[in-house]
């Protein structure tokens, strides 16, 4: 079994995903660097490729993810690893995992 490598944080953030067959909201249950789980209102079947959008805490515009694969998926909950995401959207990530970090070390 392989360990993850990226520090995973417990979140509760609005999604929306779409992909060749499906569209779909959820909430982001926990994110890290590289993925997020989601608990979603659809099935989503491993695989499946999807652009994201996730509404951040205390931001406007929604981070933006071109790209992202499930891949596991156990009823209405799956994870996500992203495969593309513009440099800004990453800097966004990049920062708010930032402070999830400090505010879990302090």
């Amino acid at each position: 079994m392989a360990l993850r490598s990226n520090t995973r944080f417990s979140v509760r953030c609005p999604i929306a995903f779409s992909g060749d067959d499906i569209k779909g909201d959820g909430a982001v249950i926990n994110i890290s660097q590289t993925g997020w789980m989601v608990a979603s209102n659809q099935w989503v079947q491993r695989g499946t490729y999807l652009t994201l959008r996730i509404t951040l805490p205390d931001q406007e515009i929604p981070l933006e993810v071109d790209q992202a694969v499930v891949r596991w998926s156990t009823g209405r909950e799956f994870g996500l690893e992203f495969l593309s995401m513009q440099p800004d959207a990453q800097e966004r990530l990049n920062r708010f995992l930032s402070t999830l970090e400090t505010s879990q070390n302090t």
